[in-house]
């Protein structure tokens, strides 16, 4: 921070309201030396400190402590203005500080509690249920195309063969289209749970959203900037239709989880709340 500014601050203050938060007073020499003051708020170089800065040179840690220190200024001026200005019944805050302060403190303690005590294990079995049975939380927001690839250099060999392999569902010829990827394949997918949108098609080739159908079986080669691209698409999925399990799963994990970490807070505030009944631990008048 400049030493223009800070007079410039420094100045200011002068022109402020005169409350108490603006009349100055002897910093703490407990806390060693301060380096910024706004009215009787000192900040101290100990405060500086025990904010661990690391910075990679000394230049930064001048430039962090500066940005820090005119935060810090800047804070304290608006909170001066509002002590100041706010009438007093806007000021009377215990009771809200009182109740953020209990919130916390409960969402601390079930946190603590849902991370010791949680089961995050989700098997397929249980996704698998659990979305059958919610097959109307699972709507598309968009179109959906299921396909795999291959590319290739524009001259790499067996490409005919490739081309065959690609759509077959046989072992051999799987087997056959393996070896020749680990070969000659630049990129490749042959995921049989990835499923994408028009627009994530687009990504890998413009070619392919641009001149196609996407919406029936089909295979598909082009080439493209040398290189020979090829396309399996096996399966179309409407907007609106329900989404593909394996297109939903991460949800369908999140919605399972968020479901037990529901009915694990339920059966902990329960327990709690009967333990304390059987206790006469509260009583109502």
């Amino acid at each position: 921070m400049s030493k223009l500014l800070l007079l410039a601050l420094l100045a200011g203050l002068a022109v402020l309201p005169a409350c108490d938060y603006f009349r100055p007073k002897q910093s703490n020499p407990d806390m060693g030396e301060p380096v910024a003051r706004v009215g009787s708020k000192f900040l101290y170089k100990k405060d500086l400190d025990a904010l661990g800065f690391t910075p990679a040179s000394p230049e930064d840690s001048v430039r962090m402590m500066s940005d820090y220190m005119d935060s810090w200024i800047r804070r304290q001026l608006m909170l001066a203005y509002a002590l100041d200005n706010l009438p007093p019944e806007k000021l009377n805050i215990d009771r809200e500080v009182n109740d953020y302060r209990e919130s916390l403190i409960i969402f601390i303690y079930e946190r603590e509690y849902l991370a010791q005590n949680l089961d995050t294990v989700v098997s397929t079995t249980q996704s698998r249920e659990f979305y059958d049975e919610n097959l109307d939380n699972f709507s598309l927001a968009t179109d959906l195309v299921h396909l795999n690839w291959v590319k290739v250099p524009a001259d790499a060999p067996r490409q005919d063969s490739l081309r065959r392999w690609i759509a077959s569902t046989e072992l051999r010829e799987q087997a056959r289209l393996s070896r020749y990827i680990s070969q000659y394949a630049v990129d490749y997918n042959l995921t049989d749970s990835l499923w994408l949108t028009v627009a994530q098609t687009a990504k890998l080739s413009p070619f392919l959203a641009e001149r196609y159908d996407l919406s029936k079986p089909q295979v598909i080669d082009f080439v493209e900037s040398n290189f020979h691209w090829y396309f399996h698409l096996s399966e179309f999925k409407i907007k609106e239709s329900t989404a593909p399990f394996e297109y939903v799963l991460p949800e369908v994990e999140r919605m399972i989880l968020n479901r037990r970490k529901l009915r694990l807070k339920k059966e902990f505030n329960d327990n709690i709340y009967k333990d304390a009944a059987k206790s006469n631990t509260f009583e109502t008048f």
